[in-house]
């Protein structure tokens, strides 16, 4: 009879395990800071939407006011990681990241497969540099 409950319980965590809601890898915009409206999010979403289809990589813009990793660049790789980005067996793709975290306005840009030779390290500090000439205008800009 003993081995019977630990049976059973063993099937209800297999079943409670197997039912976690899945992360929606599909909205590629994630704002938990509400700096976009509604009309931004669907603009940007349908950007990224065309830019995955012509370059086959993911993309994914999150807008983060606090989190519990040491740093955006953590954050980044972690949230592009761990919620299933990536197209291909190299995850190739990019993210981008609006950080509020810190008390200042961190940006960060990860990449990852074949989106790493595409978005060198000048490359990606230029399109940072052009984010953050901009942000006075609003972060959808």
């Amino acid at each position: 009879m003993r081995s019977f409950k630990y049976l059973v319980i063993l099937v209800l965590l297999f079943i409670g395990i197997n039912n976690e809601k899945a992360f929606d890898t599909s909205l590629k915009v994630y704002d938990y800071a509400q700096e976009l409206t509604e009309s931004e999010e669907l603009n940007l979403k349908e950007s990224i939407d065309k830019y995955i289809n012509e370059h086959n990589m993911d993309m994914a813009v999150v807008i983060v006011k606090h989190h519990d990793k040491q740093n955006t660049m953590v954050y980044a790789d972690d949230f592009y990681d761990y919620n299933g980005f990536g197209i291909g067996a190299n995850y190739d793709g990019v993210i981008f990241v609006i950080d509020f975290t810190f008390g200042y306005t961190d940006i960060w840009m990860s990449t990852t497969g074949k989106a790493i030779s595409i978005y060198t390290d000048a490359r990606i500090d230029r399109i940072l540099d052009a984010v953050a000439e901009q942000k006075n205008n609003g972060y959808y800009e």
